[in-house]
């Protein structure tokens, strides 16, 4: 009896832990969630942030969810409530078993101070307290009008930010500079980053940008600083969406799909003249010989065939200054129009489709989609892209999460643009050139359609250059945090990005065009790439607040390394056709060619950031990074930043409550730009079995280093409105060129470090919640800059660069200032070349006509003179191809010139002596700006983004080439007054054999709506009443919407 005593009290003493843990119960919060005004929060997320425990709240704003028993220890945790465009808010709570009411209002952060940026630190910080310029674009900015690729969505949001697409074809990168150049002689592009793999492939970021979360823009080396030599140009931080922001037990199934077309906006002939110069017989009915017959064939006949009567056709006269091209097309030649013919309404289509899921200790999303995007040219197939993402994290304990991010993608694009330039080729088609003509023997497309010109058919150029380029890339990243005490994280992070390239080039055997000189017998090539890149940090990050103090420091070590290989194999005079393969290319016309690299960095950085009671705020970092790429006795540089902050509206004195964010702040930070590979080596090139030398290699090459000092300035008012305002100056010293060396070297060139260019930028962004209710709010955006830039120091001889050579680089030169010749406009532009000619010029003799122009005229007469008397230009009495005197030489005899026509303007440098070479543009805009508007009803959202830019130039080097041509509107003279009629060779001397003159330098401001869209949500509740209530079992909500890219330019 006392044996089963015992047993059952020993029994009872073992199981009554779990007795009463059977008895303990989970502890239920709840609540609700509403802003100032007292409305409901739908959609706002209520989490234990340290448990991944939380909901999401229902469309009354009200939220609940349940702590397990198991993780009920009488501990005191801390619940957030988030909400999209609201100041967070938290409160404190012991977790134990019962019931607990938490109720929050949040109040509107027009400023998104309580955004967590994450981009320029160690750590996620809010933007409140961070000393310097990191801008950030959220996921709802970014999908009201999702762009191929994410970095296309950043224009017109980001202040200080200049994006260019490189070209018009589908699938193209774009050329990204923030806060104007850091580089004279290379690329300007920042550093990207997306989940932590940093892109070498910066241009092409084709990821899916409705992968995207956040968008963080560093704008210079003062934040930039955190990624040491690689940053001067600023860093792009991409952030992919996960699941963790979701309601816990929350699955969500997206599905969208998205249908349109693209067009060609306005019409090329608006631009191309639509009249012609050449003679035709008196009824108008056919092109005239010199006698004003029909134009015959050799063997006497008339000719009928309209190609082949145009090509025999002659000008209007003998001499260009005295033919005009007003003339109409005979009746007997057909017309076209090239626009119709040559550009297609292009559909494209693009389809998304992506499950995600937020558990208990973990998050996961899946997503895919697809892309198709035509383009607008007749014979191109456009561009198309497949990729997959996959986002996963795991709290395996409390104190131990993982984090695994994987994407893969496959793209391939048609390429219209080869050895012909079906674009280029478009522009100098005169009205009578059919495209969709034969050649003569029946093969499609003529390729000389107009017999006049010297450019082949813009759509044979398209159907028969068969240039394919796929490219595929796979990048993952994997993270490990640890967090073995309170104060302190462990963290491990490996990130891979491979991308492969396939491009292939065919020309077949009877490639045509006009000068026989691209590929007759055929052409076949093929490329192949990859580069592997590695990038991995060991950090450990320690959290300690000391009173009012709060500190945070970060020491990391970081790992580089990256190889690239590519092989190019070519040949012409193919044996067959159809065939693509080099086993049919001629043996004796075979070209290979290889390139390797391998680039290994490490990088070791500490940080740290302080603040007081956050009001005074402070960030320090030091990183020394090593490089590859440095030169042998310079593998290793330093880096730094220092930033300081006050947000004076958190003094007990600040004297406004209207003011209610008022942050100055300050910073100053350096960053660096590395050289190129093969930039501190001796270079080589063989050929003909010979071996010849290139550059002379550079132990002691440098890293370009970018020194940065900005100031700032962020307030908001009335909690409704914001200004966040910046300055900022940045000089680049140590430029990376090539700089030409004397014969006897034996080498052409060697890599130095030869110049410094300095540039400063004002930019700011202005919100302003216009108005915010439950079920109406309109929200306004600006965001403007201005950016100038100039070349202080250059140790090599001075050179031109650019397009058309336009640009000067020589010490003390702004950057941007075009330079070529111009015509003369004033009689102070006539007073110089008095003194360059020395000749004393008459400024009676002269005129400005209706261009602008100071042209010769003679005693007497006005630019309007020349029709003659009988008032009728292009008769034997017009002044037009008539020397006029217009003044004396030093002996006094007069000097003549021919009338009407453009004169070059020259004068005389101290040091170079006459010269016509002077400045004839800016192309860096007096300011550039953005404004968005968000208007949101119910259901119903209207967004537009406005981009306009002010002052600046832009050389039109298509408008030249169409002068050579006389294709250009301008050059047609048909309906206007016969005083103001001007011949042919007027434009031809304009055109000017191609130099570069003022001529063509336009104005670069403009006025672009580049976003809008309209759409309508279709909540749960409206789906219940339809099919039964069928459509709420499956959807939680329907969008519908129209969206425009691109619609309008003035």
């Amino acid at each position: 009896m006392k044996k089963i005593f015992i047993v059952s009290f020993c029994l009872v003493f073992a199981l009554l832990p779990m007795l009463v843990l059977g008895q303990q119960q989970a502890l239920l919060v709840s609540g609700k969630v509403v802003d100032s005004d007292g409305n409901p929060l739908p959609g706002a997320n209520v989490i234990i942030q340290d448990y991944d425990i939380g909901a999401a709240t229902d469309i009354n704003g009200n939220y609940s969810f349940k702590v397990p028993a198991k993780m009920n220890k009488g501990q005191d945790v801390v619940v957030t409530a988030r909400f999209i465009g609201y100041h967070s808010k938290t409160a404190s709570i012991t977790l134990n078993s019962g019931v607990k009411t938490l109720n929050f209002t949040l109040a509107a952060d027009v400023l998104q101070m309580d955004a967590i940026v994450v981009t320029g630190v160690s750590e996620g910080t809010p933007k409140k307290l961070l000393p310097f310029s990191v801008s950030r674009v959220s996921e709802e900015a970014l999908q009201m009008v999702p762009q191929q690729s994410p970095i296309e969505s950043l224009q017109g949001k980001v202040s200080g930010v200049d994006i260019v697409q490189g070209s018009g074809k589908p699938g193209t990168g774009s050329d990204i500079k923030i806060r104007g150049a850091t580089s004279i002689g290379s690329g300007n592009s920042p550093l990207i980053v997306v989940d932590g793999i940093i892109l070498d492939a910066s241009s092409e970021v084709d990821i899916d940008a409705l992968d995207v979360e956040t968008i963080e823009v560093v704008k210079g080396a003062a934040a930039a600083a955190l990624w040491g030599s690689r940053a001067s140009a600023g860093v792009i931080n991409i952030k992919t969406k996960r699941a963790g922001n979701m309601a816990l037990g929350m699955t969500k199934i997206r599905v969208r799909s998205e249908a349109g077309y693209s067009q060609f906006v306005g019409s090329v002939n608006d631009y191309r003249s639509a009249h012609h110069e050449f003679a035709v017989t008196a009824d108008g009915k056919h092109f005239a010989d010199a006698d004003g017959n029909p134009v015959k064939d050799e063997a006497g006949n008339v000719i009928t065939d309209p190609w082949k009567e145009y090509q025999a056709s002659v000008l209007d006269g003998s001499n260009t200054s005295k033919i005009f091209q007003d003339n109409n097309w005979p009746t007997s030649v057909p017309t076209f129009n090239q626009v119709d013919q040559f550009f297609n309404a292009g559909q494209y289509l693009r389809n998304r489709a992506e499950i995600s899921r937020h558990m208990q200790g973990g998050n996961m999303l899946l997503s895919f989609a697809n892309l198709h995007e035509p383009g607008i040219i007749a014979g191109v197939k456009g561009y198309k892209r497949s990729n997959i993402r996959l986002n996963f994290d795991q709290r395996m304990t409390d104190n131990l999460k993982l984090g695994l991010s994987a994407y893969y993608m496959d793209s391939w694009r048609d390429d219209p643009q080869g050895s012909l330039n079906p674009f280029y080729s478009m522009m100098f088609m005169s009205p009578m050139a059919n495209l969709e003509a034969d050649n003569s023997d029946g093969t499609a497309y003529r390729i000389d359609p107009d017999p006049k010109s010297l450019e082949e058919n813009p759509l044979y150029a398209s159907h028969n250059q068969d240039i394919d380029n796929n490219r595929r890339s796979l990048n993952a990243d994997f993270n490990i945090n640890w967090n073995p005490v309170q104060w302190l994280v462990l963290n491990g992070h490996m990130a891979f990005d491979r991308n492969n390239r396939f491009n292939t080039r065919y020309y077949f055997k009877g490639f045509k065009s006009i000068d026989n000189q691209n590929y007759p017998t055929g052409y076949y090539s093929r490329y192949h790439s990859f580069n592997n890149s590695i990038n991995s940090d060991l950090t450990a990050k320690v959290f300690r607040d000391i009173g009012n103090f709060s500190m945070k420091n970060t020491v990391r070590y970081h790992y580089e390394s990256s190889e690239y290989q590519s092989t190019t194999a070519s040949g012409s005079n193919l044996a067959v056709n159809g065939v693509r393969s080099l086993g049919v290319v001629d043996p004796e016309q075979n070209n290979t060619s290889s390139y390797q690299s391998i680039v290994r960095s490490v990088g070791y950085y500490w940080e740290s950031a302080v603040n007081y009671k956050e009001k005074y705020l402070s960030n320090v970092l030091i990183r020394y990074d090593g490089s590859s790429l440095f030169g042998e006795d310079q593998r290793y540089h330093l880096y730094y930043r220092a930033g300081f902050g006050w947000r004076l509206s958190q003094e007990p004195w600040w004297f406004s409550e209207k003011i209610n964010e008022f942050k100055l702040r300050a910073a100053y930070g350096t960053a660096g730009n590395r050289p190129g590979f093969s930039s501190q080596y001796e270079t080589f090139s063989v050929g003909g079995g010979t071996i010849s030398k290139g550059s002379l290699g550079n132990k002691e090459l440098k890293p370009a280093f970018s020194k940065e000092a900005e100031i700032g300035l962020e307030m908001a008012l009335f909690d409704k409105i914001s200004l966040e305002m910046a300055y900022s100056n940045r000089v680049t010293e140590d430029q990376i060129l090539g700089v030409p060396l004397p014969a006897f070297f034996g080498y052409s060139s060697r890599t130095l470090n030869a110049g410094t260019l300095e540039s400063n930028t004002i930019d700011g962004t202005i919100s302003a919640m216009v108005f915010q209710k439950r079920d109406m709010s309109w929200n306004l955006g600006l965001t403007f800059a201005r950016t100038r830039e100039k070349i202080t120091k250059l140790d090599r001889p001075p050179w031109r660069q650019g397009a058309y050579n336009a640009f000067y680089v020589r010490e003390g030169e702004t950057n941007g200032i075009m330079y070529g010749y111009r015509w003369l406009e004033n009689t102070g532009d006539l007073s110089d070349l008095s003194a360059a000619d020395k000749i004393n010029y008459n400024n009676g003799a002269f005129q400005v006509n209706n261009d602008g122009y100071l042209v010769p005229v003679g005693e007497g007469n006005s630019w309007k003179s020349g029709p003659g008397s009988d008032g009728i230009a292009g008769t034997d009495d017009d002044l037009w191809g008539t020397p006029v005197v217009v003044g004396t030489d030093e002996n006094g005899d007069p000097i003549e010139m021919e009338y009407g026509m453009p004169v070059k303007y020259a004068k005389l440098d101290p040091k170079e002596g006459r010269t016509g070479f002077v400045q004839i543009g800016n192309v860096l805009p007096d300011v550039s700006t953005n404004l968005s508007s968000t208007f949101r009803w119910k259901g119903l959202t209207v967004y537009g983004l406005v981009s306009a830019v002010f002052g600046g130039s832009i050389y039109n080097g298509t408008r030249q080439w169409c002068y050579r041509e006389l294709r250009h509107t301008n050059v047609d003279q048909f309906g206007k007054p016969e005083a103001e009629k001007k011949p042919i060779g007027y434009y031809s001397k304009l055109y000017d054999t191609n130099k570069t003159n003022k001529e063509f330098v336009e104005s670069g401001s403009y006025l672009k709506l580049r976003e809008v869209t309209v759409s309508y949500r279709f909540g749960k509740s409206f789906l219940t009443g339809f099919a039964g209530g069928f459509l709420s079992n499956v959807f939680q909500s329907v969008s519908l919407g129209l969206i425009g890219r691109n619609l309008i330019t003035i």
